[in-house]
């Protein structure tokens, strides 16, 4: 530093900028020194590099056919020890009849054609033709892919005569120069059978199919040619033909060596300089050798390196600048993109538990969660309040904490099964109070699983169903009700005159029971003794008999009874003891232990004679309409029979008095005859007429299965037919007369509001679909309204009527009718993905039957090693003959070299067999109506897959799926459906164009994002669909296929699906004989769901 110093108090100003110019330019002369002696070093391993390249990718060359050669020799192998091809070569077709020789032919060719028409291992790419030799050399079977012609693939005597050298080797590889046609490899595979040979599998292998493999290799970059060299002759592999080697390429070696370009070779390219590089190397377990030639590489140009140079430095500099420009701008932007993350993250928390708890809170009925200790941890508004505590109150509170004893241990008793692990689910109906106080509920409970399956509480739901039970027991009532009228009446109207009597007690019981008494009573009044007298009584089994004990009692000591009777009212106390002990009916009535009573009176043409009375003796009484309705009716009929039995009484008399005047007594008896048909002939038609009438308004409440509501112009309800109760719980009493909108029902009333305006407004009908409602039994349904109006005379407005039809059993069969369209094209699918999964067991089986027998021979192997080891002397040369005669007849050179190939083949066709049972589980199980958010290209994935065995053989697949496809709001069971329906239809189409052809079309399938949806588009190169038939092929039951093929249901729910499922679009472009495409769209929009 003092250095320095003293340095610059010497120097003027001028002298030090030039020193520190001078600093600046030997700096830069360094640098730039160092740049080309960079690029001197480079350049040079740029030339180590392209020579260790050009070795590398002749090995490479040469292994990479080795290795294609012996996949397809181990495939050859593998189906040697197969069972069809033994059992075929075994026999013998001298021995084996004609018909089962065809038989095991045909399965053998099924064999090669499995081989050599599926895709996807490098070794069926080879093969493009099979065939196999019996033991006398004869080709007994061949099979060649179906892109080739039909001349015979084996028939060339180029190597089917026996000198072939595939005659002599047991196992071999060896070209053939077919003048014909190119070159091609033959590979050899013999067959034994208990170690003798019996047969021959032969494989050829083009050698365009090795070119095809050589494409990574001989890519254009690198500029390498590839011969095989067979003897003294060149196979090229881009060029297919054999040629004489030429003699600079003789002196090749396997080291790279500077040769001229043989430009008389046709795949030297003409730019190639007069100079090459060239080397030969031997190709693994082959007899065959791989000659490589590649230009040799240009040196650096004098313009290219100080260009390169001055590229280098002024990038250097500017990279340097730029980076420290925007490093702390780019920190400062990371740091607050991860910060406004962060804050939107616990926004859209805080608003998820809000919304989950005002979602619980607003739950119909008493929500709520215990632990597994029986405790209240969670409740809901409606629970606080019906228990009249705090949720702080409430939570860690039980049962027994909040009910009665009983009362707990019966929920308790229901709770149970739930923590104890018996049942996942518990539904109970709970009755707190008694009498008309009574409320029903309903619990439904739910247990809570822990992750190490363990019961940690339970989650419930109370409602109450009061309304519904008592809507019940009043529909009970009612039918009740009716029963009583109809059995008063025929036992009134079919009893003869002396059976009367014991009419009048039966009736007397039906009524008792029916009002819930304890005493039914029939009194007679004799208004000239001015008493009455019971006459008649029923009583329960329980109650004390008072005939005897109300017998010519003065009506005297009960005034009040008598003057409502003779006013033509009914006398009734609710309860007697709130009574004063003075008054007259406490003390009649009183101490016969009376609670409640009702006095109905009976009027014949001219005063009372009697009434009928009812009597509660264990509690006190309220009088319901229905029941007074019956005890008038009742008295009515007891009043005609009465009536008769007197006419008959005197027509008795008359008869008597006959006897004192025959001529007096005749003409009383017409007289009282045309009396008494009179009078019976005016009981019968009240009685008929009644009758009638009971009928006639049954047929028609009960004629109509749909719910019938009228409204007057006052918006009151005029009328409620039998379905309307049966439907929503309300009978008729309980809402005649009432205001519509105030009913209690439910049901989706901003549908009907929007239905009685839209009606009333255009006073025409409106109809409303898919209203839902709850019934009366607690189950969602769905209705079809239709609101019609009403007019007066006067064509006014009087009103509307409500016409509900219930659809929930239509809309079910719709979903029957989609689960089984699914079934069937399941069915269709099915033998097809039962071939794709045989195929690849048929190699699993094959590769287990071979490794069984490598087992066989290593265990002979070690029998023998172990023997040796267990002998005391030493290994003897007689010994060490042993062994090498063991490992020859095992051959463990092959099982070495066969057995990782072996495995790998096991667990390829292991991999396809998931695969399909994979995308079958997939497709099965998301058959649910639930709709969530699904990746389009993963159903179309699957659609494709499973599908696979209906198009492969006929089209071409074409993929384009957008990565970054949107996710949508949808059912993914319907969607596949659709996709799958679509894309058989497309494989249908395409096979019946290319049907007895050679070609095959194509199926184009691609996805996309598109404004405000998704979009599917699936075309194809099928037959297409005629221009007048192009507007019915989304009609139910429509189809162009023949019968047996299509029901015509595809398409017509794929139209439902979409359209009104999922609120998408659906069209289909269509030109007979060129194709037809269809376009899907789906909104991402879930609120448009």
């Amino acid at each position: 530093m003092n250095h320095k110093k003293l340095l610059e108090l010497n120097l003027s100003p001028r002298l030090r900028r030039k020193a520190h110019a001078a600093a600046v330019v030997a700096l830069i002369v360094t640098t730039i020194c160092a740049i080309l002696w960079r690029i001197l070093v480079t350049e040079e391993e740029r030339r180590t590099l392209a020579h260790d390249n050009f070795v590398h990718d002749t090995h490479f060359a040469a292994n990479t056919i080795s290795s294609n050669l012996f996949a397809s020799q181990h495939k050859l192998a593998i189906l040697a020890l197969g069972s069809q091809i033994r059992d075929y070569l075994g026999e013998g077709p001298a021995t084996v009849a004609a018909s089962g020789m065809v038989r095991a032919g045909s399965e053998v060719k099924t064999l090669f054609s499995d081989v050599l028409d599926a895709g996807g291992d490098g070794y069926k790419r080879l093969i493009d033709a099979l065939a196999m030799k019996d033991r006398n050399g004869n080709i007994v079977v061949q099979k060649i892919t179906r892109h080739e012609d039909n001349r015979g693939a084996f028939q060339s005597a180029a190597w089917t005569t026996p000198g072939c050298p595939c005659e002599e080797r047991p196992k071999t590889i060896f070209l053939v120069d077919d003048k014909s046609a190119a070159p091609f490899f033959v590979i050899s595979q013999p067959v034994e059978l208990n170690r003798q040979r019996i047969g021959t599998l032969l494989a050829r292998v083009p050698i365009q199919n090795i070119q095809s493999k050589l494409s990574s290799v001989e890519n254009t970059a690198r500029q390498r040619i590839h011969v095989i060299v067979d003897k003294e002759k060149l196979v090229s592999c881009k060029c297919g033909t054999m040629t004489p080697l030429l003699e600079p390429l003789k002196s090749v070696h396997p080291t790279p060596t500077v040769i001229p370009t043989p430009q008389s070779l046709g795949a030297v390219p003409a730019d190639w300089s007069e100079k090459c590089l060239a080397m030969k190397i031997n190709i693994p377990d082959t007899s065959f050798s791989l000659l490589s030639l590649t230009p040799i590489p240009e040196p650096l140009r004098a313009a290219e390196l100080f260009s390169a140079l001055a590229v280098a430095f002024i990038g250097t500099m500017l990279l340097g600048a730029f980076s420290l420009l925007t490093r702390g701008q780019t920190e400062r932007m990371l740091l607050k993109v991860r910060l406004d993350e962060q804050r939107q993250a616990s926004e859209k928390i805080h608003k998820h538990i809000d919304d989950f708890n005002v979602l619980f809170n607003s739950l119909p009925g008493l929500a709520w969660r215990k632990d597994n200790k029986g405790r209240y941890i969670m409740a809901n508004s409606a629970t606080c309040q019906f228990f009249g505590l705090s949720h702080e109150e409430l939570m860690g509170k039980t049962s027994w904490d909040l009910f009665p004893t009983k009362m707990a241990e019966f929920l308790e008793e229901g709770e149970r099964p739930l923590f104890e692990g018996e049942r996942r689910a518990v539904e109970r109906e709970v009755q707190l109070g008694e009498g008309d106080g009574r409320k029903f509920f309903v619990r439904r409970m739910v247990s809570v699983m822990g992750l190490d399956g363990s019961v940690e509480g339970i989650i419930g739901l109370t409602m109450e169903i009061t309304q519904t039970k008592r809507a019940e027991e009043l529909a009970m009532k009612t039918a009740a009700f009716q029963t009583a009228i109809l059995e008063l009446a025929i036992n009134f109207v079919s009893r003869e005159i002396d059976d009367l009597e014991q009419g009048i007690e039966g009736a007397l019981g039906l009524v008792a029971s029916y009002c819930e008494m304890d005493r039914a009573c029939f009194f007679r009044y004799d208004y000239c003794m001015e008493t009455l007298s019971l006459t008649h009584e029923w009583r329960t089994p329980s109650t004390p008999s008072i005939k005897g004990r109300l017998q010519s009692t003065p009506t005297s000591l009960i005034p009040g009874l008598v003057e409502a009777h003779r006013a033509r009212k009914n006398f009734s106390i609710p309860s007697v003891e709130a009574l004063p002990r003075n008054a007259p009916v406490q003390r009649v009535f009183g101490r016969l232990g009376t609670k409640s009573l009702i006095a109905v009176p009976l009027y014949n043409t001219k005063a009372c004679f009697g009434f009928i009375g009812l009597a509660s003796i264990t509690r006190e009484k309220a009088w319901s309409e229905s029941e007074l309705k019956l005890l008038v009716i009742f008295a009515e009929l007891l009043t005609n029979a009465k009536l008769r039995s007197l006419h008959e009484e005197r027509l008795i008399a008359a008869r008597n008095a006959a006897l004192e005047s025959y001529d007096l007594i005749e003409i009383r008896i017409k007289q009282r005859t045309h009396e008494l048909a009179s009078a019976n002939q005016k009981l019968q038609s009240e009685i008929t007429w009644r009758m009638q009438l009971i009928r006639d308004l049954e047929t028609i409440q009960n004629s109509i299965s749909a719910i019938l509501i009228a409204v007057d112009e006052r918006n009151q309800v005029t009328r409620w037919n039998s379905a309307a109760e049966k439907a929503f719980g309300l009978n008729s009493p309980e809402t005649v007369g009432k205001t519509f909108y105030d009913l209690t029902l439910t049901w989706d009333w901003n549908i009907v509001r929007t239905s009685v305006v839209e009606c009333l407004s255009t006073q025409k009908s409106y109809r409303a679909a898919n209203v839902g409602y709850v019934n009366a039994d607690g189950r969602d349904s769905l209705l079809m309204l239709t609101v019609s109006p009403l007019q007066d005379n006067l064509r006014e407005q009087a009103g509307y009527i409500i016409l509900g039809e219930d659809i929930t059993e239509i809309k079910t069969l719709e979903a029957q009718l989609s689960q089984t369209a699914k079934m069937e094209a399941v069915g269709q699918l099915a033998a097809g993905i039962a071939h794709e999964i045989n195929t690849p067991t048929q190699y699993v089986s094959d590769s287990t039957t071979f490794l069984r027998e490598v087992f066989h021979d290593l265990s002979t192997l070690f029998v023998t090693v172990e023997g040796l080891c267990a002998s005391e002397s030493s290994f003897s040369p007689k010994a060490v003959q042993q062994l090498k005669d063991v490992l020859r007849d095992i051959d463990l050179t092959f099982i070495q070299r066969e057995l990782p190939a072996t495995f790998s083949r096991i667990e390829t066709g292991i991999d396809k067999i998931s695969s399909i049972v994979k995308a079958m589980n997939r497709f099965a199980y998301c058959g649910i109506d639930e709709k969530k958010m699904t990746d389009i290209n993963e159903l179309l994935e699957n659609a494709l897959i499973i599908s696979q065995n209906e198009w492969k053989y006929v089209a071409k697949l074409s993929k384009d799926f957008e990565n970054d496809l949107n996710c949508v709001m949808c059912s993914p069971g319907d969607l596949s459906q659709v996709f799958l329906n679509v894309i058989i239809n497309a494989a249908h189409a395409i096979e019946e164009k290319v049907r007895d052809t050679m070609e095959t079309g194509t199926i184009t399938v691609s996805t996309r994002n598109a404004e405000g949806c998704v979009e599917i588009r699936i075309a194809d190169t099928g037959v297409g669909v005629p221009e007048h038939l192009q507007d019915k092929i989304f009609n139910l039951f429509f189809t162009t296929k023949t019968i047996g093929k299509g029901t015509g249901q595809g398409l017509a729910i794929a139209y439902d699906t979409i359209v009104n499922k999922h609120n998408g679009r659906i069209l289909f472009e269509s030109r007979p004989g060129t194709g037809s495409s269809f376009l899907i769209r789906i909104p991402t929009n879930a609120s448009l769901l």
